[in-house]
């Protein structure tokens, strides 16, 4: 006997939150568990048993799982699927920025971030919050009182150095989209972890984690710097270092801003 499609559709969301948490946990994708989903999905698809609603649903799954494999574009078609289906925005709108910043394509985020969370709900400020910070859209982040969150209170420390110096945080973003787009094409895994450190007169600093040999993150910095000495000139290049650093086994789990956002 055959499951029924809101047992299957709960299968499937267990199952990719499986292979996320594993990714999480080693930076590693399991291209294997994430390609028989994804055919698991399509097959799902073909049923004509299924209401709009529930396929919207599948779609969304199924442009969660292609984000992960840096299939963006494939993942967006999916997703505005899913919203034509009757899905609704804001969930889309948090899936699509999570795969935008995990794929390093900050400036697409942060349009996304600019248009489409002007009806979110309170309970959503958290996560825009997280969204923001990775996007260096420190300058939401200039009224808001000290946070004991490590990041949050970086990216109040970046809004006030930026502030002082008249820069705009989109000079932040831009630098941000160089960076994490080489980053990214230059990586087997999604952009997971990162870290930031801002302190006035120390300046602002983006650590990425990467698993990779050592050798490899030496050139991959060096390719990252070539890239923002190449693309920005301007005085918030004399506050802002952006760098990949590894991975380590005891980094496992650990829920950094990049993967704080529930995309389920």
């Amino acid at each position: 006997m055959q499951p029924q499609p809101q047992l299957e559709l709960a299968e499937i969301f267990e199952e990719r939150q499986r292979i996320k948490n594993r990714l999480s946990e080693s930076y590693v994708l399991d291209e294997v568990a994430s390609e028989r989903l994804k055919r698991r999905v399509l097959k799902e698809l073909q049923s004509r048993n299924l209401g709009d609603i529930h396929k919207a649903a599948l779609h969304h799954e199924l442009a969660a799982i292609l984000g992960t494999q840096g299939r963006v574009e494939d993942a967006r078609g999916h997703l505005e699927h899913a919203e034509r289906l009757g899905f609704e925005r804001i969930a889309v709108v948090f899936t699509l920025a999570f795969i935008y910043l995990s794929n390093g394509e900050v400036m697409a985020a942060r349009s996304l971030i600019e248009s489409g969370y002007r009806d979110a709900p309170d309970e959503a400020i958290s996560i825009i919050r997280t969204h923001q910070a990775q996007a260096g859209m420190v300058g939401v982040f200039m009224d808001l009182p000290d946070n004991k969150q490590q990041y949050f209170s970086a990216s109040i420390e970046a809004a006030r150095i930026l502030y002082r110096r008249g820069i705009a945080d989109l000079e932040l973003t831009m630098r941000l989209d160089t960076a994490c787009r080489m980053i990214r094409s230059s990586i087997s895994h999604p952009i997971l972890g990162y870290k930031v450190f801002a302190q006035e007169g120390e300046g602002i600093l983006y650590r990425y984690l990467v698993k990779a040999p050592i050798d490899d993150l030496i050139g991959l910095n060096e390719k990252v710097l070539d890239a923002l000495l190449e693309n920005h000139d301007g005085p918030l290049d004399q506050e802002l270092s952006i760098c990949v650093t590894p991975w380590a086994p005891e980094d496992a789990g650990d829920e950094q801003e990049a993967y704080r956002v529930r995309i389920s």
